[in-house]
């Protein structure tokens, strides 16, 4: 007994919890792993509790070009500095690894009204975090997806405070509106920002992006969002269009102030405050598309190559149509941006002179691996400008590669020559002489099949810039050189 309690004296009481039960692990998590499963996808989570991150991958053939195209829209957003978007880790044979966080929790129990703001450290926090929302949803809807995440879940913090979306099991291409209202309603939802002013109110049971409460009343006078909304249309629009955009965010709510009583005006205008300007959300519309060119110079060749077998129809098109299928890997896709859009009187101030082409090879294989990414679905940004027939060129490509997985390959450059340029205009000319290495192509019914090489072709391009990038105009054979095809 005395020896007992000289041990226990040396070594000390025996630490909490040393003889309590473990406590179970959440469910659905088994060592450390959380496994999301699917018939077409897999998602594990691994490292829950420290630098969490999720390991996805794609069961069947539908879910491995879901997670392809998962997996560049990311990388995608990652160039384009978007921070809320998760960052891809790591990636291996169709499969990846993007970053996660912990639950953002917010926090109970405010000793303040339940109609007041919060405080302001909070405030800012929660401002920061809606900027970041916001231009993910931008840039999603802006290339054609939405983000369908449930209400309230799916935003993480980081160690530096900054959010990151952890649920992307709604991510899909569509461009309805109403999915985009539910994108902007789940940031409402996961901030608990529904009743504050952290963004200006819509009221939720009118159309989109219509302005519901106005400011004041009397003769002439219109909601405060209705004169943003005028101000931003007529700088961004021609001056013809002014009239009708001032004309069509004019709601009723607004013209049936100017014929009520001034008190009962009055009387609305204090029922609801005003809209803050500090935090304007941004009016997201769907990317223009470009316009058919009335040009076609190779619309026979299109037409009897999208009349052939699936394979054939590919191959051809590869080599007549699509200039250089580079062979660039998911992230090594050196990514081009879209041309900005400007009114004619823009276009007519700025007149960017093009910079001299000191390696046209370089470039020559820039677009190769740009063009490439767009006509195989790996990129939604095509580097053909707008309206121009190699951009329907690119289109018709496109819809051939759809449901397909393209192996290996890629382009051979055999020889590039700057023709003429850069000229005043912003354009230039090129010859280049290329051929498609062999290929594999898995189809939507798992068959793969092997796709030969092609003969050296010679390919005219002709080229614009945009301020920014080099853009294709026209990819075109000459007379002479004929069709290629395969070995």
């Amino acid at each position: 007994m005395e020896q007992m309690d000289e041990e226990h004296f040396r070594r000390g009481p025996h630490p909490l919890g040393r003889s309590a039960a473990p406590s179970p692990r959440p469910e659905g998590e088994t060592a450390g792993q959380q496994v999301l499963s699917s018939e077409d996808r897999e998602e594990i989570l691994l490292g829950a509790h420290a630098n969490p991150r999720v390991a996805v991958r794609g069961r069947s053939l539908e879910g491995r070009c879901a997670v392809r195209d998962e997996l560049q829209l990311l990388a995608a957003l990652e160039v384009a500095g978007i921070g809320a978007a998760p960052a891809v880790l790591e990636t291996e044979d169709g499969e990846y690894t993007r970053e996660s966080a912990p639950p953002l929790t917010r926090r109970t129990g405010r000793r303040a009204a339940e109609d007041g703001s919060p405080p302001t450290a909070e405030r800012l926090a929660l401002s920061r975090a809606r900027e970041d929302l916001d231009a993910l949803l931008d840039e999603l809807h802006q290339r054609g997806w939405v983000l369908g995440a449930q209400a309230g879940q799916g935003l993480g913090v980081r160690a530096d405070g900054s959010v990151v979306v952890t649920d992307l099991q709604g991510l899909r291409r569509e461009e309805g509106l109403a999915p985009r209202a539910e994108d902007r309603r789940w940031v409402d939802t996961v901030l608990q920002d529904q009743q504050r002013t952290l963004r200006r109110r819509i009221d939720t049971s009118a159309p989109p992006w219509v302005p519901s409460a106005p400011v004041g009343a009397g003769s002439g006078m219109k909601t405060a969002m209705s004169q943003e909304m005028a101000s931003a249309a007529a700088s961004a629009e021609p001056s013809s269009a002014r009239t009708a955009a001032v004309a069509t965010v004019t709601t009723p709510a607004s013209a049936a102030a100017d014929d009520a009583d001034p008190a009962a005006g009055g009387a609305m205008a204090q029922a609801l405050p005003v809209p803050r300007r500090q935090l304007r959300r941004r009016r997201v519309e769907p990317a223009p598309r470009a316009a058919p060119s009335r040009t076609r110079p190779l619309r026979t060749v299109l037409t009897d190559a999208l009349q052939q077998p699936a394979v054939r129809r590919i191959a051809v098109l590869c080599a007549v149509t699509v200039l250089l299928l580079g062979g660039a890997t998911a992230l090594g896709v050196r990514w081009a941006a879209q041309p900005p859009a400007h009114t004619p009187e823009q276009q007519a101030v700025q007149a960017p002179a093009a910079p001299e082409i000191e390696d046209p090879w370089q470039l020559v294989a820039d677009l190769a691996g740009s063009r490439h990414a767009f006509v195989t679905g790996v990129s939604e940004v095509p580097v053909a400008a707008a309206g121009s027939s190699a951009l329907e060129q690119d289109q018709q490509t496109r819809l051939a590669y759809t449901g397909h997985l393209v192996s290996g390959g890629g382009p051979v450059i055999h020889e590039v020559e700057l023709l003429e340029g850069p000229t005043a205009q912003g354009t230039a000319r090129l010859r280049a002489v290329t051929s498609i290495a062999e290929h594999e192509i898995e189809d939507p019914e798992g068959q793969v099949r092997t796709v030969p090489a092609t003969k050296p072709a010679e390919v005219r391009l002709d080229l614009s810039w945009d301020g920014q990038h080099w853009l294709i105009d026209s990819a075109q054979t000459p007379p002479d050189a004929g069709v290629p095809g395969p070995d």
